[in-house]
């Protein structure tokens, strides 16, 4: 496949990852009127790996790092869309969707930390109360045709009443399966 190498964007330059997120023109400018106000000339880098570790030297903060990586893909999406679109993001509207991205998630971390995980379900079996019988069924797909179901059925005390089970030839999905196991424990 022959592809151009020249930047689709600025055409100045083969395209690389470096490239692509930093040395472009549009990519420096759109790092510099960001928040984070990037110099990318500042650092040194022969690839985006090494550019990054050296910005790493002098910024340490998460949240510094969270609206980086937020602005990267912004970049990566801008270049995107011209190539395969034709359509143009302005560079205010990458960083307003970059920096945005990073308010959200920012915001939905605090409602988590608000609002605790609802309690576990208590997955322990219990017997049913008195004068009912609780129903318990499965069932097993076997190789390379063939179905297994059974049912185990329980009085109030947690005693057994009744089990069943029962071998079918042939096909079926694992839900159909489960449904039929049901079905003929309640037969039962």
């Amino acid at each position: 496949m022959v592809v151009d190498p020249l930047c689709p964007l600025c055409g100045e330059s083969d395209e690389c990852t470096l490239h692509m997120l930093v040395k472009c023109r549009e990519a420096k400018m759109i790092w510099y009127i960001s928040p984070l106000r990037l110099e990318v000339e500042r650092y040194d880098g022969e690839t985006f790996h090494d550019w990054c570790c050296s910005v790493r030297k002098i910024f340490k903060e998460v949240a510094w790092w969270d609206i980086f990586w937020s602005i990267a893909w912004g970049v990566w999406l801008k270049r995107n869309r011209w190539c395969f679109e034709g359509k143009r993001y302005e560079m205010s509207e990458v960083i307003h969707r970059a920096v945005g991205i990073v308010g959200e998630f920012e915001q939905a971390q605090a409602i988590s930390n608000i609002n605790p995980p609802p309690p576990a379900f208590d997955v322990s079996w219990k017997p049913p109360m008195e004068g009912v019988i609780k129903i318990n069924s499965d069932a097993a797909v076997f190789s390379p045709s063939g179905v297994g179901l059974g049912g185990v059925m329980h009085d109030y005390v947690g005693d057994v009443v009744v089990s069943t089970c029962l071998k079918l030839e042939g096909k079926f999905e694992v839900d159909v399966v489960e449904a039929l196991a049901m079905r003929h424990a309640l037969n039962i």
